[in-house]
Formats: structure tokens, sequence, C-alpha cells
């Protein structure tokens, strides 16, 4: 397994699901995993380190996984990084604006290692060519 050192960023307000999160990404080789409950914090972050990418939850109060994903995109400092959104909810159209608020992918949640792994696999391509 591969281990990597670039830090990725786990953003959910329930602590219990960004230690889910967390566990699946260490598995996955990620070794420096940050993890924050909400957008403002998480906007704090990609301002002041560089990540791999970001993966939040959707729902969240204040600042919700899809304005994160906007402010993301429109800051020319972080605006590549790629986000992960995923949501309780498997409804076409929360997958839809997940996607047009700039996400790069959705997952819904609960989901498995294998389905993480697969989106990071895709998420990490453009970046090994």
């Amino acid at each position: 397994m591969v281990d990597y050192v670039d830090p990725v960023l786990v953003v959910d307000d329930l602590n219990t699901m960004t230690r889910i999160v967390d566990g699946m990404l260490r598995k996955c080789g990620f070794v420096n995993v940050d993890q924050v409950h909400d957008g403002p914090t998480a906007l704090q972050k990609l301002r002041e380190k560089s990540y791999l990418f970001v993966v939040t939850d959707r729902e969240m109060p204040g600042m919700n996984g899809l304005e994160l994903a906007r402010e993301i995109r429109a800051d020319p400092k972080i605006r590549s990084v790629p986000v992960v959104i995923m949501s309780a909810s498997s409804e076409p159209q929360h997958a839809e604006a997940a996607i047009a608020a700039g996400a790069n992918f959705f997952m819904t949640k609960p989901f498995n290692l294998t389905t993480l792994k697969d989106v990071i696999t895709q998420l990490m391509r453009p970046q090994q060519s």
C-alpha cells in the first residue's frame, strides 16, 4: 500500500462521521487527515494549508457542503482542490446540485471502503498522468 503524505480534509458536523471517514482514508493510505466540523473552519484551513482533496457532508448548519464547494471554486487560491460531497440522501437532484456547486464527486451515505477507494482513484488519476 502506498502512503500519501499530502493532507486531506474531512468536513462533517457529526464527530462520528468524521472519525469513520478518517479511518477509511487511513485504510486507503492517507496518513495526514485533518477533521473539521463546519464550512467556515474548512475554508480557513484550505486557505492556510494545501490539501490533496476535501470530503464534506452536504447537510451542515451554517454553511452546507454545497456552499462550501461554491466558496472553494470562487477562490483562485484553492479552486483546484477536488471536492467530494457526501449525503444521506440518494435523490438524483441532490447529486446534480452537488456537481453544479463544483463538487467532483457525490457519494451517498452510508458508503463502504470500496466506494471511497473508487472515488479516490478517480480523483487521483488526473494527477498521476
